[in-house]
C-alpha cells in the first residue's frame, strides 16, 4: 500500500508557494506605501499650485477688490471639492476661517491643507485627505499580489519542485529496481546531500551483501558438512534393522537421522533463498502443493495460478509450511491458491491454537520459536520467509478466529500466449 506522507517534491511545491505568497504581499506593501507618497506628493503640489495661482490674481487688487475676487474664488473651487482661506496678515479677507495659515502642507481633521504666502496676503487651500484611495490602491495591490502569487506558485511550484528533488528520484528508482545485493545508484549528480546520500547506500548495501554472502556461505558449508556423514549414518542404520539389533532403538535412531538431515536440507535451501533470484520457470502452485495433498491436508482454489521462480524452493516451500500447519495445528490444513490484483496468494489455514499477535513477526526469524511453539528448529518459517522474499512476494501471519492463517504471497504471472499452428486461430499459454 502506498504511504499516505506526502511527497518531499510536495513539501517544496508548498514552500515554494508560500514564499511566494509571502514575497508578493511585502512586495504589495511596498508598492503601496510608494505609492501613498506618490500620491501625497501629488496632492500637495496640486494645493500648493491653485494657491499660487488665487495669490496671482488677487495680487494687483487693492483690499475691498481682493476681499470680493478671494470670496468669488471660494465659490469656484467648491465645486471641485477645496475650501480656500485668503488672509492679509492676521485678517481674514475671504473663506473659511477654519483654515490655519501656517506656511507649508499639513493634514488635520482628514484634511490636507497647503499654505502660500505672497506680498502680505496668504492663502490655505484644503481638500479632504485621500484616505480612502490610499486604502483602496493598497487593497487592491495586494490582493491583486497574493492571488497572481497562488496562481503562478500552484502552477510553477510543483514543477520547480519537481525539478530540484529529480536526483533523489532517481536514486530512489535506482535502488528499487535492481535485483543485485548491491545497486547500482549511478554516477554523482554533483549535489552535495544526494551523493552524500548515494556513497552511504553504497556503504551500507556493500557492508550488508558481505555479512549476507557470509552468513550464506557458513549456512551452506555447515550443510554440506552434515549431509555426507548423514547420509552414511543413515544407510548403516538401515542395514543395522535389516540384519539384527534393537530394532526400537534403531528406529528411534533413523527417525533422529531423518530430522538431522531435514534440518540440513533446510539450511542449503535457506542459503539459496538469500537473494533475489532470476524469473525462472513457470510454476502451477496448486499442482505444486497438491503433491503433500492427504487425508488431513486438502488443496482448492485456481489451477491456473502461474508464478515464476525456482521450483525447488518454491516445493521447499510448500513442505515447509505444510509441515508447519500440522506439527503446530492438531486438525486439518485447508490450503487455498487464488489471486488478488497482481499477486498470487496461498492461504494454509489449520484448527490450531493459533499464532499469539506478538508472535506473528517473529516467528520468521531464523532459529526463533513461538511461546506455544511445540517442538521444531525455528527454520521452517525463516525458510518460509526468504523464499517468498527471494521471488519478490511475502508472508505473514493473518488474524483468525480458530486456528492460524499463514497467508504467502509471489507476483503472479500471466503466461504470454502464442498461436497454436495445430488448432488454427487458438492459443494456448507458454508454460
Amino acid at each position: 500500500m502506498r504511504s499516505r506522507q506526502p511527497e518531499l517534491q510536495t513539501r517544496v511545491a508548498r514552500v515554494a508557494t508560500t514564499s511566494a505568497v509571502v514575497a508578493a504581499f511585502v512586495a504589495a506593501l511596498c508598492a503601496a506605501l510608494v505609492a501613498d507618497q506618490t500620491i501625497s506628493a501629488g496632492e500637495e503640489r496640486r494645493l500648493t499650485a491653485q494657491a499660487n495661482a488665487i495669490l496671482a490674481e488677487l495680487a494687483p487688487l487693492p483690499r475691498s477688490e481682493a476681499a470680493v475676487e478671494a470670496a468669488s474664488e471660494a465659490d469656484e473651487v467648491a465645486a471641485l471639492g477645496l475650501r480656500i482661506a485668503v488672509f492679509e496678515g492676521a485678517d481674514l479677507l475671504a473663506g473659511d476661517a477654519n483654515l490655519r495659515a501656517t506656511i507649508g502642507c499639513s493634514t488635520a481633521a482628514r484634511l490636507r491643507r497647503c499654505a502660500v504666502a505672497r506680498q502680505g496676503r496668504t492663502c490655505v487651500v484644503a481638500a479632504p485627505e485621500l484616505i480612502a484611495g490610499r486604502l483602496a490602491t493598497f487593497g487592491t495591490a495586494a490582493l491583486t499580489a497574493l492571488a497572481l502569487a497562488a496562481v503562478l506558485g500552484a502552477a510553477a511550484g510543483r514543477r520547480a519542485a519537481r525539478w530540484a528533488v529529480r536526483p533523489i528520484v532517481r536514486l530512489a528508482a535506482a535502488a528499487r529496481g535492481s535485483g543485485s545485493p548491491v545497486p547500482d545508484l549511478g554516477e554523482d549528480d554533483g549535489i552535495r546531500e544526494v551523493d552524500e546520500l548515494r556513497h552511504a547506500l553504497k556503504e551500507t548495501w556493500t557492508r550488508l551483501a558481505e555479512a549476507l554472502a557470509a552468513a550464506r556461505r557458513f549456512s551452506a558449508d555447515a550443510a554440506h558438512e552434515l549431509r555426507t556423514p548423514l547420509t552414511t549414518l543413515s544407510a548403516e542404520l538401515e542395514l543395522m534393522e535389516e540384519t539384527a539389533g534393537d530394532e526400537g532403538t534403531i528406529r528411534r535412531a533413523r527417525a533422529s537421522v531423518a530430522k538431522l538431515t531435514k534440518l540440513t536440507e533446510q539450511l542449503l535451501a535457506l542459503s539459496r533463498a538469500g537473494e533475489r533470484l532470476p524469473d525462472g520457470d513457470a510454476v502451477l502452485l496448486r499442482e505444486l502443493f497438491e503433491t503433500f495433498a492427504a487425508d488431513d491436508v486438502t488443496v482448492t482454489g485456481s489451477a491456473d495460478v502461474t508464478i515464476r521462480g525456482d521450483e525447488t524452493l518454491v516445493l521447499a516451500l510448500a513442505e515447509n509450511a505444510i509441515a508447519n500447519a500440522r506439527q503446530h495445528g492438531g486438525g486439518m490444513v485447508r490450503v487455498e491458491v487464488g489471486e488478488e490484483g497482481a499477486e498470487a496468494t496461498i492461504d494454509i489455514r489449520d484448527d490450531g491454537p493459533g499464532v499469539p499477535e506478538q508472535d506473528r513477526e517473529r516467528l520468521f526469524q531464523p532459529f526463533v520459536r513461538g511461546s506455544q511453539q511445540r517442538g521444531g528448529h525455528g527454520i521452517g518459517l525463516a525458510l518460509i520467509a526468504h523464499v517468498a522474499r527471494a521471488h519478490g512476494g511475502s508472508a505473514r501471519f493473518l488474524p483468525a478466529d480458530r486456528g492460524a492463517h499463514l497467508r504467502i504471497t509471489f507476483p503472479a504471472w500471466q503466461p504470454r500466449e502464442f498461436p497454436d499452428l495445430r488448432k488454427g486461430d487458438r492459443t494456448s499459454p507458454a508454460r
